[in-house]
């Protein structure tokens, strides 16, 4: 539930084009010391509200990256994957063991990737294309 609050900021902030830095900071450091907790869906939910909202937050999302490389054993779910792909573009944030560890988990599971939803794949190809990582 916590993770969502990236979410929850992102839209209610947006609608009233607020945009604190002491918010997005504590949500950032909580998340920080919650992350063994976190749940792929969680991780992104949280980096793409960051994403949306264009507030970039390095500890944050280096920790991620190394929590993403650990959990992507477990068969992430394709959006999720994509998404956090996505997130790191749109703030322009290369993180080249990230980026090469989910190519190596999209190759793994090319199939998965390609039958169950292109968009999927589209949209990590654009993240790779954007961040420069080949």
């Amino acid at each position: 539930a916590f993770a969502s609050a990236g979410w929850h900021g992102e839209m209610s902030t947006r609608r009233i084009g607020l945009r604190d830095p002491q918010f997005f900071a504590w949500i950032a450091g909580t998340a920080i010391d919650l992350l063994p907790n976190f749940t792929p869906q969680n991780c992104s939910n949280l980096v793409w509200g960051f994403a949306t909202m264009r507030i970039g937050d390095d500890r944050l999302f280096e920790a991620m990256a190394k929590q993403v490389q650990v959990w992507l054993v477990r068969d992430w779910d394709p959006q999720h994957l994509s998404n956090v792909l996505w997130a790191y573009a749109k703030l322009m944030v290369r993180s080249e063991t990230l980026f090469e560890a989910a190519a190596e988990e999209i190759v793994r599971r090319s199939f998965d990737y390609l039958n169950r939803a292109p968009q999927n794949i589209s949209n990590a190809i654009w993240a790779y294309g954007v961040v420069g990582v080949r």
